[in-house]
């Protein structure tokens, strides 16, 4: 519940907040992995505000960590599609 407060307060007023440092970047919950990868480069940040889109609240906090986890596990379950 304070997480949820904390992100709608960042997320209020042109998603800026002194305490980041900046804009808060956030991705639609509905775009792909690659996009939120690809937004997470390209705008030098850690973290990412994944939001609902039909109603605007933040769902998660996505970093890296969760990121690379997922993607171990898929490399581990399918390691037969990596084979030559």
């Amino acid at each position: 519940m304070i997480l949820t407060y904390l992100l709608t307060y960042l997320l209020v007023g042109g998603l800026y907040s002194e305490d980041v440092g900046g804009p808060v970047v956030s991705i639609d919950a509905q775009q792909s992995l690659d996009d939120a990868i690809t937004s997470l480069r390209s705008n030098h940040i850690h973290r990412l505000v994944v939001i609902d889109a039909l109603t605007g609240n933040p769902l998660y906090l996505l970093s890296y960590q969760p990121i690379l986890r997922f993607l171990r596990q898929c490399v581990s379950t399918h390691t037969h599609l990596l084979t030559l």
